[in-house]
């Protein structure tokens, strides 16, 4: 194997450090999304799952058009209200 060779695959190989600055970058990158969104405003339904005390998942959807705030017991009645809101 020719020193050439080996020193191309050893330029695949990402240090620690490297990855440490991607990681970094990817959660400034996503935090500074999140800034611009809550200032400039985004007209997306913002969902979010979570859990009763028995453990059952739902979901809670704001929608940033009308300022409303919906639940719903199952993805697929989040689903067809989605449909119904955005695709009418």
């Amino acid at each position: 194997m020719r020193n050439y060779d080996l020193y191309a695959q050893l330029e695949l190989i990402p240090s620690d450090r490297a990855i440490e600055a991607n990681s970094l970058k990817t959660k400034l990158t996503n935090w500074g999304k999140s800034l611009v969104n809550f200032f400039v405003g985004s007209m997306q339904p913002r969902i979010t799952e979570d859990r009763d005390r028995q453990g059952h998942l739902y979901f809670r959807v704001y929608d940033p058009c009308d300022r409303s705030r919906h639940t719903f017991d199952s993805e697929e009645e989040l689903r067809v209200w989605l449909e119904q809101r955005y695709y009418q």
